[in-house]
């Protein structure tokens, strides 16, 4: 039984070493679990896509019902705005129409009187 060293003593090594590839096993576990890799963040940036989509579809429903119920609120302060509800209101308030008002003098003070 002879030693390996004094075996290849006799050899001499080129001083220039090669790039040499793993085995072949490797190179597939390696691209398997980056294909793996690639495969889960692709899931999960589609999941926030989707994500994303639903949350634009319910504010854009929700734009919708605001912009028609700030339509309606407009319409309606238009029509409390306007004479004809103005004068409606005062009668269900029961209040009376102002005749005209004399003021008095008495100095330096004012005094109105009806």
């Amino acid at each position: 039984m002879t030693n390996k060293y004094f075996q290849n003593q006799g050899r001499t090594r080129s001083k220039t070493r090669s790039f040499v590839l793993p085995p072949l096993p490797i190179i597939q576990s390696v691209l398997i679990a980056l294909l793996a890799i690639l495969g889960i963040a692709y899931l999960i940036e589609l999941n926030l896509i989707s994500q994303r989509g639903f949350e634009a579809r319910r504010l854009e429903k929700r734009l919708g019902y605001l912009h028609e119920t700030n339509t309606k609120l407009q319409l309606k302060l238009a029509e409390l705005e306007s004479i004809n509800g103005i004068q409606e209101r005062i009668a269900e308030l029961g209040m009376v129409p102002v005749g005209p008002v004399e003021y008095v003098s008495a100095g330096a003070t004012v005094v109105a009187r009806r």
